[in-house]
């Protein structure tokens, strides 16, 4: 059985999170879709995630690379 990833994925347009996440769960990958930076960075905070899967412009004053940061 592969390794399982826990992924952070943003994407303030819900359908292009869900689809993301649709793949990544189907490979077998734990997924947690959020909305928005402020959202990802408290995230970030309670658990660390493998992998962040981020759109670079979200809505509101932070970005993608805010998160990544």
């Amino acid at each position: 059985m592969p390794d399982t990833a826990f992924i952070l994925i943003v994407e303030d347009e819900r359908s292009h999170g869900e689809a993301l996440k649709e793949g990544l769960e189907r490979a077998g990958h734990a997924c947690h879709l959020v909305d928005s930076a402020k959202v990802a960075i408290e995230s970030i905070r309670r658990r660390a995630p493998h992998v962040v899967i981020t759109d670079h412009r979200l809505g509101g004053d932070q970005t993608g690379l805010d998160v990544l940061k």
